[in-house]
């Protein structure tokens, strides 16, 4: 059996894939890394060994499961639906105004300045857009895969190398942004627990653009949906400040933050033609 810590970091996630990069430059593969998501929990064997639960916590039970086998379990998370469930728990370092990335690389390397490319995963991740070339750098980072070797080449990057990356990226933004405002005017409106908004369907890679040009129109909130192998799945959006749509995902048994949420149905449940029947074909209630 082996005693190597295991990171388990939110999957597909680029801010989940930071937060492990930011462990992976601590331990490098002196640790198991294992991605999760909600409708994908790994089963592993964590007798006896240290767990680190980055951007990303399981349901009660399981996490009781965890401390009562590991020898130590950290959890570093910033999502505002899972903050009522981690309370109780020793080791949790939580952070409503943080990304996880930035937190597991505050957590993993203390006093050691933030990297650019985690500054900018943040920028979007919690939609502070803080950064002046943020956009630019992640439209970029975004068409390139999640390794830990080549995300550590872009974020040593010497600053004529950045400038160069950065402005490929802004030729991807002018083009992604086109294409978000061809999918924005198809949307439609959808009343979600009484609240107005627009819906749309289309790819995830949209989610966030499209959203907000959606929340812009309405001044409430977006709802972008698509299909996956087996799967419904349905992303929320709100302008920072406004709706909670963390709240609305959580009844439907998602989660996420008050501007930025999710949550998804196996195709063919009751649930999941319910939803589709008062939402998706029709205008919700």
């Amino acid at each position: 059996m082996s005693d190597k810590p295991i990171i388990i970091y939110h999957s597909p996630c680029p801010d989940g894939f930071g937060a492990a990069y930011a462990a992976w430059r601590k331990f490098g593969y002196d640790a198991e890394y294992v991605p999760a998501d909600h409708d994908a929990y790994p089963v592993l064997d964590v007798k006896g060994r240290d767990v680190f639960i980055l951007d990303f916590s399981f349901p009660v039970s399981m996490m009781e499961a965890m401390h009562a086998s590991a020898r130590r379990v950290v959890t570093i998370d910033h999502h505002k639906t899972a903050q009522e469930s981690l309370a109780g728990f020793p080791d949790v370092k939580f952070d409503l105004t943080k990304s996880g990335a930035r937190l597991a690389w505050e957590y993993f390397h203390p006093g050691t300045p933030v990297p650019y490319l985690i500054q900018a995963i943040e920028d979007r991740d919690i939609w502070v857009w803080r950064l002046p070339d943020s956009r630019e750098f992640l439209s970029h980072l975004d068409t390139l895969p999640f390794s830990f070797e080549v995300w550590d080449q872009i974020a040593s990057q010497e600053k004529a190398e950045l400038d160069e990356f950065i402005a490929a990226g802004a030729l991807m933004v002018q083009k992604f942004e086109s294409l978000a405002d061809t999918l924005a005017a198809d949307a439609e409106p959808v009343t979600l627990f009484g609240v107005e908004g627009h819906k749309v369907n289309c790819s995830y890679l949209f989610s966030n653009d499209v959203g907000v040009r959606l929340y812009s129109k309405s001044n409430s909130f977006a709802m972008v949906w698509w299909l996956e192998p087996g799967m419904l799945r349905v992303s929320l959006r709100a302008k920072k400040g406004g709706l909670d749509v963390s709240a609305f995902a959580k009844r439907f048994g998602g989660g996420g933050h008050p501007g930025s949420a999710a949550f998804r149905f196996k195709l063919g449940t009751p649930e999941c033609v319910d939803f589709m029947n008062r939402y998706i074909f029709a205008a919700g209630q």
